[in-house]
């Protein structure tokens, strides 16, 4: 896929989905990937994936060591 048909499927799928601007921010902040020998942004639907990936493995870590205080024991 060319980049500027990658760069335009990421536009699709943002103008596809509600988002707000923290959100839109954290996207642009966070997508930029390296690949190869340079970069570029996972679209909306990889992001997210890639995002629920993270949540759950540091669920799985804290679900294994329940010494860690949870937010509500911390306080």
């Amino acid at each position: 896929m060319s980049r500027a048909a990658h760069e335009q499927k990421i536009l699709d799928n943002i103008r596809q989905v509600s988002y707000c601007t923290e959100c839109f921010e954290d996207y642009f902040s966070h997508s930029l990937i390296p690949f190869g020998n340079t970069w570029k942004y996972l679209c909306w639907r990889c992001y997210r994936k890639a995002l629920r990936e993270i949540r759950q493995s540091t669920v799985s870590r804290r679900d294994k060591n329940p010494s860690q205080p949870t937010n509500d024991q911390a306080g």
